[in-house]
């Protein structure tokens, strides 16, 4: 069962962007990170909500990706999309992001296909308060405007947003409280007219959304534990692929738990963490008469003991779900249990390995992962990493495995029905070759390998619908599709001059399938992908920063027909694009304020990344952000 092979860094991030650089790039919502991400592909129907595929790990669109907070698992998944913009963190509290883009093991957890893990700032001041606000408008489009007295040519693409935090920390302790508030309008005509079949009265659609987390920590020479609560509610429109349409929503998401640590002795330690969420959607009312809700409870739980080169650890997750009624309740219990271990040959060479073992739904499921790390001299090193896994349809939770639970669509459009699908068999291979050319300057190649077997994708093939502009989309369950990705990925990163940093990339994924319905899955990605990216900091507090990002021309195959009937309204084509963004921020008051300017797309071209999606302009974007504190006792204030 155990596949050992390659793994070194098995656990470890294959990239981090660090609060600078979020700033530096004038980030003003969470799913904007997609922006500053080289190997993962993404896509946005309405301008607001993104998906994600890493590496050829997963087709775009099956929202298979992981999202945790300080290495706890957060779920946000509706209707097949994770909003990460819902996610009840401010900008200003974030310490890092993570970024892991081949399957790995997070908090004993395995993860086969990426994940974001969003590292927040711990308080050290006596008394903070951090403030973000930010808007932007777009060259060209109607707007929300077009539809008041206003009659504004021009729409607020990006919030108003308003995000903040206020914290207190003493020398064994902290509290912060933090929260936003959002909103999004979809003036695309693509989308308002697809829309107004269903929203009641003439209006502009639009998408708010609300977020709250507090929290309270203390920590010691020791040990350290943190609880924390966060609610979000975001009143929106899901574009429901089954449906073709805009789905006007609300959904509700809560989550509490603690989280700690504590060392044992001088070679043991104890880490713990436990949580309850609760995800609510309900469909609000439409003159289509299309209802609906989902109502998620999860608990989870997980403690790990590590040493020096190993570590062990069990968890359990519980999760009870209704589909429109009690009736309708089904519940899921996972146990897991698992095991890493590394070992250092001398001092260039590290091997390590890891082992998870699930028990649900009756079966056994399982992810090895192994691996080595060779410092073949002090400037080059190469890592190669093996997995092998087994999972069942059960542990993705996704909307497909529930629609095989008895989940009823509010849609009238048939789903072709599956008998019992198969686990899901993965079998990846990558290697990493690091060289530093210069003190400052980095050389990377990284190749990577998968194939698939067994489990569920899913084909819907739209047709236009011209009474709605929307889509009649039938959909296809199909087990046991086989197939195979490689990519290959090539950055040259560093530091040129004292003050100036740049980064190139250029990256290739190519799939292979005796199967169609394997092809159509991963020929929506571009199979290029090109971007370079500088940041200069001038004297006087003046940052520059620059990223020009080429996207290749993708295919949506499934959407030809629909294409063709609606006249050019949509399109199953999209041809490549290059898209470049300019950053200036300059800092004030001795940094207790930043002032940021942006354009995006700076040439303005229209680009779309979905057929039925938004097309996007150039756009000027405005922030501001606030620092006023205390520091604590003893510390100087440093700018």
């Amino acid at each position: 069962m155990a596949f050992f092979l390659a793994a070194a860094g098995a656990r470890g991030q294959d990239r981090v962007i660090t609060a600078g650089e979020l700033e530096a790039a004038g980030v003003a919502r969470l799913s904007e990170i997609a922006s500053l991400l080289d190997n993962w592909a993404s896509f946005s129907v309405e301008g607001y909500s993104r998906d994600f595929s890493v590496g050829g790990l997963t087709p775009l669109g099956a929202s298979a990706w992981a999202l945790f907070v300080d290495g706890v698992p957060v779920d946000l998944r509706v209707l097949g999309m994770q909003d990460i913009n819902s996610l009840p963190i401010a900008l200003t509290e974030i310490d890092r992001v993570e970024l892991y883009e081949q399957p790995t093991i997070i908090a004993g957890r395995f993860v086969p296909a990426g994940a974001l893990d969003i590292r927040m700032r711990t308080p050290d001041e006596r008394l903070a308060v951090r403030a973000h606000v930010f808007g932007g408008n777009e060259s060209g489009d109607p707007g929300p405007f077009r539809y008041t007295a206003l009659a504004s040519p021009n729409i607020d693409r990006i919030g108003p947003t308003f995000q903040g935090s206020l914290s207190s920390a003493g020398s064994r302790w902290f509290v912060r409280v933090q929260g936003k508030a959002d909103e999004h309008h979809a003036t695309d005509e693509r989308i308002r007219e697809r829309v107004l079949t269903l929203y009641r009265g003439i209006k502009a659609p639009r998408l708010i959304l609300g977020t709250m987390r507090a929290e309270a920590g203390r920590h010691s020479p020791r040990g350290w534990s943190t609880a924390f609560g966060s609610a979000s509610c975001l009143s929106g429109l899901w574009f429901f692929d089954p449906l073709g349409l805009e789905l006007p929503a609300v959904h509700e998401f809560l989550q509490a738990g603690m989280t700690g640590g504590r060392m044992l002795s001088s070679a043991l330690g104890l880490r713990w963490a436990a949580t309850v969420t609760r995800s609510d959607f309900r469909v609000r009312s439409n003159p289509a008469g299309h209802d609906g809700w989902t109502d998620d409870r999860r608990f989870r739980g997980h403690v790990v003991v590590s040493a020096p080169q190993a570590e062990a650890g069990i968890s359990t997750d519980v999760v009870y779900t209704s589909f429109k009624g009690e009736s309708e309740r089904t519940s899921l219990t996972q146990l897991r249990a698992y095991v890493n271990a590394h070992h250092r040959t001398d001092s260039a060479v590290k091997v390590s390995g890891s082992l998870v073992v699930d028990w649900v739904d009756v079966e056994l499921s399982y992810a090895a992962i192994a691996g080595i790390e060779a410092a073949l001299r002090p400037e080059l090193t190469i890592t190669a990493t093996g997995t092998a896994s087994r999972r069942h349809p059960a542990q993705e939770q996704n909307f497909w495995y529930r629609v095989r639970k008895g989940y009823v669509p509010p849609s009238s459009v048939g789903i072709a029905p599956l008998g019992e699908s198969a686990a899901a068999h993965m079998l990846t291979a990558d290697l990493k070759a690091s060289l530093r050319l210069s003190e400052t300057v980095r050389f990377l190649l990284a190749g990577g390998w998968r194939d698939f077997r067994g489990g569920t994708l899913v084909r819907m093939s739209p047709r236009y619908d011209e009474a709605t502009t929307g889509f009649i989309t039938p959909t296809s369950l199909h087990a046991g599709v086989p197939g195979r990705t490689a990519r290959l990925g090539v950055t040259v990163e560093g530091t040129l001059r004292e003050r100036l940093a740049a980064r190139l990339y250029y990256g290739f994924l190519r799939s292979y399938s005796p199967r169609e319905v394997f092809h159509e899955g991963w020929l929506n990605q571009p199979a290029r992908r090109a971007s370079a990216t500088v940041r200069y900091a001038a004297a006087g507090r003046l940052t520059l920063f620059a990223r020009i990002h080429s996207v290749g021309r993708s295919h949506w195959a499934v959407y030809d027909n629909a294409a063709d009937a609606s006249g050019g309204l949509y399109v199953s084509r999209i041809p490549s694009a290059h898209l470049l963004d300019v950053t200036v921020t300059k800092s004030l008051w001795e940094h207790r304020m930043v002032a940021t300017v942006s354009l995006r797309n700076v040439l303005n071209r229209a680009h779309r990344a979905h057929p039925a999606g938004a097309v996007t302009y150039m756009a000027l974007h405005l922030g501001v952000r606030i620092l006023l504190r205390r520091p604590a006792r003893g510390r100087e204030e440093t700018e």
